[in-house]
């Protein structure tokens, strides 16, 4: 009986082998899969941020560049011609905005393609230090959609995620440029004379006497302590 029993054992053993070479091919297809897919995220996906933050480098420079026009052209006007100055599309400030947030754009590049920037996406506009509001009348800012996408520059091509059907994704990025005052100085470094908006002295609040008063002591305070 001994005998009989090892014989059966080991003519078992080869079909065991067997069983476990295909469990083995198993594990190998699905541990490649799942490489692959780390290939996918890491090469991919890091590409993709990279060439949004390159987008997003040309919005910033194209942006300030058009916001650097708007306010060399209200630095020629008086002031009673920046009251509700106009800059609609068509007009020569429009075009001169465009135009320069362009000419940036075209020196950059995103994903290895230089960039261009289409009209429509160079938004002329008011900024209320939350929304932007697109408006030809008195502006004071300026928005710059950057996008490789199929509106405009070509969606960017990608690499290993050819394999799962994505040949391209598309990437955009968006930055305002608003003509505002300096939010923050360090100590010292405020230069006087300190300017005061015309419209807080012709304000009916500025009329009143006692705040008229408040409003001086408090300014000569100020430049107390700066000093």
């Amino acid at each position: 009986m001994r005998v009989k029993t090892a014989i059966k054992l080991r003519l078992m053993l080869p079909g065991s082998l067997k069983s476990e070479k295909g469990q083995a091919l198993a594990l190998v297809a699905v541990t490649m899969a799942g490489l692959l897919g780390i290939a996918v995220l890491g090469v991919d996906l890091g590409y993709l941020y990279v060439a949004r933050n390159e987008l997003q480098n040309v919005a910033d420079g194209s942006a300030l560049a058009g916001a650097r026009v708007l306010g060399n052209i209200y630095q020629s006007l008086s002031y009673t011609q920046q009251q509700n100055y106009d800059c609609t599309d068509g007009t020569v400030c429009a075009d001169s905005i465009r135009n320069q947030a362009d000419s940036v754009a075209h020196v950059n590049r995103a994903a290895a393609l230089q960039m261009d920037l289409r009209d429509v996406d160079v938004l002329i506009g008011q900024w209320d230090g939350d929304n932007f509001t697109v408006t030809g009348i008195e502006p004071d800012a300026v928005q710059v959609i950057a996008r490789r996408d199929l509106e405009h520059n070509g969606p960017v091509t990608t690499f290993f995620s050819r394999i799962l059907g994505i040949d391209a994704s598309s990437v955009s990025a968006v930055a305002v440029a608003a003509l505002t005052g300096q939010g923050n100085v360090w100590e010292g470094d405020l230069h006087l004379p300190i300017a005061i908006s015309k419209w807080f002295f012709n304000s009916y609040l500025f009329r009143n006497p006692c705040l008229r008063l408040y409003y001086f002591l408090f300014t000569f305070n100020f430049i107390l302590y700066l000093f």
